[in-house]
């Protein structure tokens, strides 16, 4: 069980970073209850268990405890200059405590140089069509440095 727990926080770690206690919390309690609930898969505890689990996923997926604020706005500029090591953009909302129009920098996430290359074009692509099509994009970050972690693109 604890070989389960590790492997499955190994791969997380993989994917985002060693900045994530709270999610790995998370994801230790959804594997414990995963497991108990197949050891007695027809009690009616096991119910409870897989709703339990199920909320404990839906927490898991907000990027928790890995920003101090976010906002749904618009793309007014993007600065691809400094590709592949980051990306600046402009959004117009404050976010935190970065006024509108500040310049906002993304870094790419990943573990290898492969998996930054391939996150950093993901991530222009996307600010490139909320950029021409004016869609709102919701935008996590941190106010020390007016840092950008995640971006949702929003209907």
């Amino acid at each position: 069980m604890i070989l389960k727990i590790i492997s499955v926080l190994k791969i997380y770690k993989d994917i985002y970073g060693t900045n994530h206690t709270k999610e790995y919390i998370y994801i230790i309690a959804i594997t414990l209850f995963g497991i108990f609930s197949m050891r007695f898969p027809k009690s009616s505890i096991s119910t409870i268990y897989v709703i339990i689990t199920a909320a404990l996923q839906l927490f898991a997926m907000d990027p928790a405890g890995a920003y101090d604020w976010y906002v749904d706005a618009r793309i007014m500029v993007v600065e691809p200059d400094y590709i592949p090591n980051s990306i600046a953009l402009q959004i117009d909302q404050n976010a935190g405590t970065c006024s509108s129009g500040q310049f906002l920098n993304y870094y790419p996430q990943g573990s290898t140089a492969t998996d930054k290359a391939n996150n950093i074009n993901a991530v222009l692509s996307s600010l490139i069509t909320g950029l021409s099509t004016q869609r709102t994009i919701r935008i996590f970050g941190n106010n020390s440095g007016c840092v950008v972690t995640n971006l949702w693109m929003l209907r």
